[in-house]
């Protein structure tokens, strides 16, 4: 109901994407509420005075959510692998399919940096700052946008941690110097929505921040790798696991992608633990101490589902094209400038026949005969040949597209049911389990 009232597209696809967030203090989120949870009996456990509010995210970034065209498309224009596509490339080659996507992401991203989640560099903090100034203020403006229009409000575009001890003036005069430098031609008039500054500010952090875009971290501690840091943080994403360090750096220390992931689990506010199997080799079992080990396997067991639903979907839109391709095109007779003498050309042309009935139950179609010296003299009604035979074309392509679709969507409901139960009873035996292990 709430992605229908944002007007975003392909609601059912999309939808197991998103979830509720609790705000305590109505300006930072505190924790997710989980699809059992009564959003009821958490309102009712809030202050009459608090400011405590849900908040509707994405939770699970995934291609599907991405509001740019899907990168295996864009492989297939080009005529490469996927894996060769830089995400450089694709994003400088990808059109924006949903806006309204691009602008859920746009605000995620923007609290994220400025509250740390994502962390940056003054210069970076800066250049993306501006982008952030051209969504909200539109194009520089040199008779308001001067020093100390931000003022205060200049913690809106540059993280709180890179304000301590620093000179906000300064900061502000090259904020609005980047500004200016940089001339964006807004037009919002026309209803553009500043989709420009939102795209630059999204792939800015793609490129320059991959190991953490998308991410959610949890704060653990680990004494399995000798050669690595104790405390670390674990990031959970569309590609994976991946231990990472708690400095500003976010720099990936040893990474598992989804598939080398052979099973996961946790023991209630003590550990996490997961099997993972390289190359191969024999399983090897990692402990993590944290007291969010539910969180961390309730999210990486929900990364796993959209994996398998996001490589579904990639070999549908892959049949798909390839069934369209496979699909005949009808000829057309060019004449061009044909000599023929009237006499000897009077092999009739007929117009292509329609998706429908078998040609012998058709009725003879003698009104649509035509010579083909008639062609090259009458040229509309040889323009309406050919867009007959596009159209034709274009009919057949959209209808094996869609009924290839509509059956292959049905079946992968169908899967996902029966995937969706075995691991819901897979999950309550491992929940009778541990409460056994606890109460021995």
């Amino acid at each position: 109901m709430v992605l229908s009232k944002l007007d975003v597209s392909q609601v059912e696809t999309v939808a197991n994407n998103f979830g509720l967030y609790e705000s305590l203090n109505g300006s930072s989120i505190d924790k997710s509420v989980g699809f059992d949870d009564s959003v009821l009996e958490i309102i009712q456990q809030w202050d009459d005075s608090t400011t405590s509010k849900l908040v509707f995210m994405i939770r699970l970034f995934t291609p599907t959510v991405s509001g740019f065209q899907y990168r295996d498309i864009i492989a297939a224009r080009h005529g490469i692998c996927v894996n060769s596509l830089t995400t450089e490339s694709y994003l400088e080659a990808a059109e924006i399919v949903d806006s309204q996507l691009i602008h859920l992401q746009y605000i995620q991203a923007v609290y994220n940096v400025i509250t740390g989640q994502y962390p940056t560099t003054l210069d970076l903090a800066l250049e993306l700052g501006v982008h952030h100034f051209l969504f909200k203020f539109g194009s520089f403006d040199e008779s308001c946008h001067t020093l100390g229009f931000l003022s205060s409000r200049i913690v809106e575009f540059v993280p709180f941690s890179l304000l301590r001890g620093a000179n906000l003036e300064e900061l502000e005069e090259r904020l609005l110097d980047q500004v200016k430098g940089l001339q964006y031609v807004m037009n919002t008039s026309e209803g553009e929505d500043f989709l420009g500054p939102m795209r630059n500010y999204l792939e800015t952090i793609m490129i320059k921040l991959p190991s953490v875009y998308g991410s959610t971290f949890f704060r653990c501690s680990q004494a399995q790798f000798s050669s690595l840091p104790s405390d670390l943080l674990v990031g959970i994403n569309q590609h994976g696991l991946s231990l990472v360090e708690r400095k500003k750096s976010r720099k990936i220390l040893k990474q598992f992608k989804i598939t080398e992931l052979r099973r996961w689990g946790f023991s209630k506010d003590t550990m996490f633990y997961f099997e993972y199997n390289l190359d191969g080799k024999e399983e090897t079992s990692v402990e993590i101490g944290t007291r969010e080990g539910m969180k961390i396997s309730s999210l990486l067991t929900d990364y796993a589902h959209a994996y398998i639903r996001e490589q579904e979907l990639e070999q549908a839109r892959k049949e798909a094209i390839n069934e369209a391709e496979s699909i005949p095109v009808p000829s057309v007779i060019d004449t061009g400038n044909s000599q023929c003498a009237p006499s000897s050309c009077h092999s009739p042309l007929s117009s292509p026949i329609p998706p429908g009935p078998p040609p012998q139950s058709l009725p003879p179609q003698t009104s649509t005969s035509v010579h083909i010296d008639s062609m090259s003299t009458h040229k509309p009604f040889k323009d309406s040949i050919v867009a007959t035979s596009a159209e034709y074309r274009a009919a057949v392509k959209i209808q094996a597209a869609f009924r290839g679709f509509s059956l292959r969507w049905v079946w992968m409901q169908e899967d996902a049911a029966i995937c969706i139960q075995a691991r819901f009873r897979g999950y309550l035996d491992r929940c009778k389990l541990e409460i056994l292990l606890d109460s021995d």
